[in-house]
C-alpha cells in the first residue's frame, strides 16, 4: 500500500520499538508515537494526510495537541506550522 511505501525510514520511539508500537486508539482519540526525528514526523504527517484524503476524516485542530521530550525547538515549530496545532 502507498502510505506504507517509506516504513524503512519510520523510527519508533525508543520506549516503543521492541513492541513496533506507533499508535494507540481510544473511542474517538488518536495517539501516535515515533521518535522525534524529521524523517519519522514527516511519516506520521504524510499518513494523516493521505488517511483525509482517502477517508473525509480529519482531526480538529482546535482540540489536538502533540507532545514531545528532547525534540529540538526548530523540528517543533516546523510541526506546529505543519500540521497548524499547538505542543501540549
Amino acid at each position: 500500500m502507498e502510505i506504507f511505501q517509506y516504513h524503512k525510514q519510520f523510527c519508533y520511539h525508543p520506549m516503543c520499538k521492541a513492541t513496533k508500537l506507533n499508535h494507540l486508539c481510544f473511542a474517538y482519540d488518536l495517539i501516535s508515537i515515533a521518535k522525534g526525528d524529521r524523517n519519522s514526523i514527516r511519516l506520521l504527517l504524510n499518513v494523516v494526510e493521505k488517511f483525509f484524503r482517502v477517508s473525509g476524516l480529519s482531526m480538529n485542530k482546535q482540540k489536538s495537541n502533540f507532545y514531545c521530550n528532547g525534540v529540538n525547538g526548530m523540528l517543533i515549530s516546523e510541526i506546529e506550522d505543519r500540521m497548524g496545532i499547538k505542543r501540549g
